[in-house]
């Protein structure tokens, strides 16, 4: 029997002592032999991270156990052979690296049906698994496997299986591709993202608010290239009726903000990348606050670039991290210490906001309105320009060239589930404005019957 807390009983009509048998478990130790210097050449022409790894040929084992000794990589060998199989199973069993380190399956490498963009790295240690490999169909089967924005296939090809590869690669039959030889090793890079892939980089998708993704890859018939795991935790997201920040998809990583926490995920495995705290104080935080505004503080403004993650946190400071680490690099303040940041965008080198103070001229009865844009280089945090408001910019969207932005002053326009989704009562006085994106300065202005809430 197993009980609920874990344990095993074993039943017997007789009392007998137990019999106790001892987990002998015998480390990987270090081995100088050939592939000791294979693995640490093809690790220094790779660089490899700690993603997945594809070992299509299992050999003797040796190049797993480099691997291993060598690297962070997770392993996952495909071979043939069921009695190598076994005997490696076994072997890294022994060791408490299986299923930890390295799983080894049977079957055929070009048959096996692997997950698509799943691999940092493919090697081989016994080429001869994959047979000639002069029909173009094998290097597409294997190409699917490579993880976009850098996944390499490192392999020690000869001549006859160079050519076919070399053909494939200018007849444009593997996108993205990049060829080269080094020594006696041959790359394979798939360069960049997928042909026909967009990203979701500010909170409505872009810096103009379309809520669409301008991909024209995903169609069905749909598949799963992974679920559940890590990436899944609840705790890595805000309950959705909280109406918390979206997530943020760029250059193959997936950015998510939960309670307490920023995540960073591979977006074609699942695996968790990085991980950061953040620090919620609902006290006069410059959050984005939740249905129930007062009381409920659903997350921080961010958005992301291929470069940098810019977040505006509880201390009233927008960070800007490193999308690779999460470490930040950078720390920006808003001009005037008492405003706060409101949601961002970002055009190029700008980095543009809306700044949050009591309005002189409408009083506390508004509560605090984003009276003036800013922007600000995003690099270095200069303020460029700044645009102040009639009333006030609580709509705000950004196009080619110009900021299109609703000028007016809504009553508990942020306390919007109180409204009952009722539109809110509105000043008289409202304008639609175009603002040139560079100088900051009114390209036209017309006033309007519209209450822009969205």
């Amino acid at each position: 029997m197993v009980t609920e807390e874990g344990s095993l009983h074993c039943f017997n009509a007789k009392q007998n002592e137990p019999q106790m048998f001892s987990e002998k478990q015998e480390p990987l130790t270090a081995v100088k032999d050939e592939w000791t210097e294979k693995a640490r050449e093809l690790c220094a022409l790779t660089q490899p991270g700690n993603g997945y790894c594809l070992v299509l040929g299992a050999g003797n084992g040796r190049l797993l156990e480099e691997l291993i000794l060598q690297t962070e990589l997770n392993i996952i060998a495909v071979e043939p052979d069921d009695q190598k199989v076994s005997r490696l199973r076994r072997h890294f069993d022994q060791a408490g690296v299986y299923g930890s380190r390295v799983v080894v399956l049977a079957g055929n490498p070009l048959k096996a049906e692997l997950p698509a963009y799943l691999a940092e790295l493919i090697v081989s240690a016994d080429l001869s698994v994959l047979g000639d490999l002069r029909n173009p169909a094998d290097w597409e089967t294997l190409y699917r496997s490579l993880r976009p924005y850098g996944g390499q296939a490192c392999l020690p090809l000869t001549d006859s299986n160079f050519d076919p590869l070399s053909q494939a690669v200018k007849q444009k039959l593997l996108p993205q591709a990049n060829l080269e030889r080094k020594s006696s090793w041959t790359l394979l890079t798939r360069e960049g993202a997928l042909p026909g892939s967009a990203d979701w980089t500010h909170e409505y998708g872009d810096a103009s608010n379309t809520l669409m993704s301008h991909d024209e890859l995903v169609k069905a018939p749909l598949g799963v290239l992974w679920f559940g795991g890590p990436a899944g935790h609840g705790d890595l997201f805000y309950n959705r009726h909280d109406w918390g920040p979206s997530m943020a998809v760029i250059q193959g990583r997936m950015f998510l903000q939960g309670p307490g926490k920023l995540t960073a995920v591979d977006v074609y495995t699942g695996q968790i990348l990085w991980q950061i705290p953040l620090k919620e104080t609902p006290e006069n935080s410059p959050g984005r606050r939740g249905q129930d505004y007062e009381n409920k503080l659903a997350g921080f403004h961010f958005l992301a670039t291929d470069d940098s993650i810019y977040l505006v946190n509880s201390d009233n400071v927008c960070l800007r991290l490193d999308p690779a680490t999460g470490k930040t690099l950078a720390e920006s303040k808003l001009p005037n210490p008492e405003d706060q940041w409101g949601r961002i965008r970002v055009h190029e080198d700008l980095l543009l906001t809306s700044a949050f103070r009591v309005s002189p001229k409408m009083g506390e009865k508004f509560g605090k309105l984003p009276l003036e844009l800013i922007a600000m280089n995003r690099h270095t945090g200069k303020v460029i320009w700044k645009h102040q408001a009639k009333l006030s910019f609580p709509v705000v969207s950004l196009s080619n060239d110009r900021i299109y932005v609703f000028d007016g002053a809504l009553e508990n326009f942020y306390s919007d589930y109180k409204r009952r989704g009722e539109v809110p009562k509105a000043l008289a006085e409202r304008y639609i404005k175009a603002i040139d994106v560079q100088t900051g300065k009114t390209i036209w202005e017309q006033t309007t019957d519209v209450i822009g809430t969205w």
